[in-house]
């Protein structure tokens, strides 16, 4: 996935208090196996990546924090799983029920969920559904793809 200064923002790159900031975050950088950089996207114009049959992710992310921009088919069903990263959920569109131990949750368009690190969860989608996951910190199995729960 690249990485770098979008287009829209040439013009602010030549300002001497964005190039002053962008030279102190790669000085910080030294010396690590990575250089901070600002990364500009449009999400929809990303290549969605088709987990499964049922599920598309456009996954962006960076040293703590992941977003992915997700479609789902109605009818789908994330079995239950769980991992260290908390989770925001947010529902763009279509209707999710979400399982937890001790109740469900319906989110729909407008809703926001956050789901703490370590909470056992999984969830249904009761409609075809556009949602957006953060994640903190970035799930590197997403990365690596080896999230077999969802890849069947």
């Amino acid at each position: 996935m690249a990485e770098g200064l979008g287009a829209c923002d040439a013009k602010r790159s030549e300002s001497p208090e964005w190039s002053a900031s962008r030279r102190n975050d790669e000085r910080q950088g030294e010396g690590k196996s990575y250089m901070k950089t600002i990364a500009h996207h449009r999400l929809l114009d990303m290549q969605p990546e088709q987990v499964n049959p049922s599920m598309t992710r456009r996954l962006l992310w960076g040293e703590r924090i992941m977003a992915a921009l997700m479609e789902f088919k109605q009818g789908f069903v994330v079995p239950t799983h769980q991992h260290e990263n908390e989770q925001l959920t947010y529902c763009l569109s279509g209707l999710m029920r979400f399982h937890f131990s001790d109740r469900e949750v319906l989110v729909g368009p407008g809703e926001v969920l956050l789901i703490p690190g370590g909470v056992s969860h999984g969830a249904e989608f009761v409609e075809d559904t556009v949602e957006m996951d953060v994640f903190s910190p970035p799930r590197q199995d997403w990365i690596e793809g080896t999230d077999t729960y969802l890849r069947r």
